[in-house]
């Protein structure tokens, strides 16, 4: 970076902080005298492609920027060239939006609840009907989670704003890009063979709301080099095969969601949405759209039904505040034996079948479950009840018999289920005796899975509706209640979430989880989010002054009543069988 803090651009802007250095571009926070903020942009005009300069000698990219005005769309401020140590830079400088990009947000949430990405979506598809709907189109050929912000102006998503110009292009232009091997995943296969059209950059929305909602891009290819040859392969890869939809925990994606998506992502252009506005009443259920002809398996599913095994990569229980008994447990009993399957068999140790995290919401169980499954780095599964409603038609025996055959042919593999009271309800209670053959079959694929490579996590908020078969020896063999955190813990998750971020030196994390009396994990998070979001107006360090005046106008998520009800309900069930100790934060 050639500027630093404090150091003035063009003699008229004050470097706040470097934002990010990529390519041949550099990016700032920068003020004026009048303390109005921008994003100033730096390009160096030798280390940067001749085609993406017009004829007259202009940077595309700015002269695009002058012809379009949309608020979700950068403002272009001002532009002009200046000498840097002796090197020639085109600047321009666009408004400022306090936000984050998508990608920022992924890395904290991991997945984007279905409401918040269809407001994504639809944002973004308005800038490109702005873009598209021109006499000379103007195609993006870079929609990318890195270059979608979200205005923090507000706690919701209120305003989405689509940057990266760099690559854009009028669509008379026959301009080959150039793209890095990690850009291929969310490009339309034409876009490789160098064709970009509308339907190219309404297929790259359709990738990133599959990365909101499933936390990955559609497709996946292992890509070791850029050669011609190897791209040319990717596109096949792209164009023969079937779009998958993974199981989800919390998130609530309805059928004609998942169409949509699946529309936008054909790999018959033809088959795509003509235009944005097609694909924006498509998202807002206007129209209901028919997915891409699927071929059906022997079990009469589609291709686009199956579920994919995902092998999880994360820091695993580094990122769990707290819960060191169950995370030793976990590490001893399961992983250990796992990775030693020699030792475990001279000593005929087998692995359990499950365990049962259950307590009050929001305390980490589906958290400690998916952060066991990066640990381990095995195959895993996060199904929730609903995934099996809409995936495996009606929850029916076949389906549930196919899950476990399909993770027990992959072993080792870890089965998370979220909400385990909504799928194996106490049978012939009242409403669910049509449920019935669905906990039986549950039953059967439960006896000593755990010897065939087939470990459960189950969660819920309702063990007191769980049919007692279930949690029998031999199926779920252990039961452990996920408590609130406690002061240690709160300290740890206050850490950990502002990490990455500029706070002060000093802060009291002590005193904050004194503060935060019965504040469970997402609470502190929003406390936090919240921190940053007052320091950035500030400009300033998050420091222990902003936590506390956050802290003192917000409230727990969980009453006390809730937390005595739920200690209740834990006597009850270590009533059933041995007492066991709490186990957790």
């Amino acid at each position: 970076m050639h500027f630093k803090a404090k150091d003035i651009i063009n003699e008229k802007y004050t470097v706040i902080f470097p934002i990010k250095q990529e390519g041949a571009s550099e990016s700032y926070r920068v003020k004026d005298s009048s303390m109005n903020r921008y994003i100033l942009k730096l390009i160096d005009k030798a280390l940067t492609p001749q085609k993406r300069f017009s004829s007259d000698g202009n940077l595309k990219e700015i002269e695009l920027l002058m012809e379009v005005d949309h608020p979700c769309l950068p403002k272009l401020v001002e532009h002009g060239q200046i000498n840097v140590d002796g090197k020639n830079f085109v600047f321009l400088v666009t408004s400022f939006v306090n936000s984050e990009t998508v990608a920022e947000r992924l890395l904290r949430s991991s997945v984007i609840n279905a409401s918040d990405a269809k407001k994504i979506a639809r944002a973004l598809l308005q800038a490109l009907k702005h873009l598209h709907d021109r006499p000379t189109p103007i195609i993006h050929n870079n929609v990318t989670a890195a270059n979608v912000l979200i205005d923090l102006t507000n706690d919701n998503i209120d305003r989405v704003i689509l940057t990266g110009f760099e690559r854009a292009c009028h669509q008379s232009e026959a301009m080959q890009q150039d793209f890095a091997e990690g850009d291929w995943f969310s490009l339309a296969p034409e876009c490789l063979d160098g064709a970009s059209t509308p339907q190219s950059d309404l297929y790259q929305v359709g990738a990133m709301m599959y990365q909101l909602l499933f936390g990955m891009l559609p497709w996946y290819c292992d890509l070791t080099s850029i050669a011609a040859e190897r791209r040319k392969q990717f596109v096949l890869k792209q164009k023969q095969s079937e779009l998958l939809i993974p199981m989800v925990s919390g998130n609530e994606i309805d059928h004609n969601l998942l169409n949509v998506i699946r529309k936008a992502l054909a790999a018959d252009i033809d088959e795509r949405f003509d235009n944005a506005q097609e694909f924006i009443d498509a998202v807002n259920g206007v129209i209901t759209v028919t997915p891409p002809a699927q071929s059906p398996d022997k079990s009469g599913a589609t291709a686009s039904n199956k579920i994919s095994f995902v092998t999880s990569s994360g820091n695993g229980f580094d990122d769990v505040a707290g819960m060191n008994e169950i995370k030793q447990m976990l590490k001893h009993d399961v992983i250990d034996r796992l990775r030693d399957i020699d030792k475990a068999k001279r000593y005929k140790l087998t692995i359990p079948n499950g365990i049962m995290l259950y307590g009050p919401p929001g305390c980490g169980k589906s958290f400690i479950a998916e952060k066991f499954a990066e640990e381990a780095g095995y195959h895993f599964k996060l199904i929730k009840s609903s995934d099996l409603a809409s995936v495996y038609i009606h929850g029916s025996q076949g389906r549930i018999a196919a899950l476990f055959n399909d993770a027990r042919t992959n072993a080792p593999t870890i089965l998370c289920f979220d909400e385990f009271d909504a799928l194996v309800p106490i049978r012939g209670s009242h409403g669910n005796e049509y449920q019935s053959g669905e906990v039986n079959e549950f039953l059967s694929q439960l006896n000593n899975c755990g010897e065939q490579g087939v470990f459960v996590i189950a969660s819920t908020n309702r063990p007191d509706i769980i049919d007692p078969a279930v949690l029998r020896r031999g199926r779920i063999d252990k039961t452990i209640f996920i408590a609130p955190p406690d002061d240690e813990a709160k300290a740890l998750i206050f850490e950990k979430h502002l990490q990455g971020r500029p706070y002060d030196d000093d802060i009291n994390f002590a005193r904050l989880a004194r503060l935060a009396r019965n504040y469970i994990s997402s609470d502190i998070a929003y406390v936090v989010n919240e921190a940053a979001s007052i320091a950035a107006d500030r400009d300033t360090s998050i420091s222990q002054e902003i936590i506390e005046e956050v802290l003192s106008r917000s409230k727990p998520s969980l009453s006390p009543d809730v937390i005595d009800d739920y200690m209740h309900m834990r006597e009850k069930m270590e009533n059933i069988s041995k007492p066991r100790r709490r186990v957790g934060f």
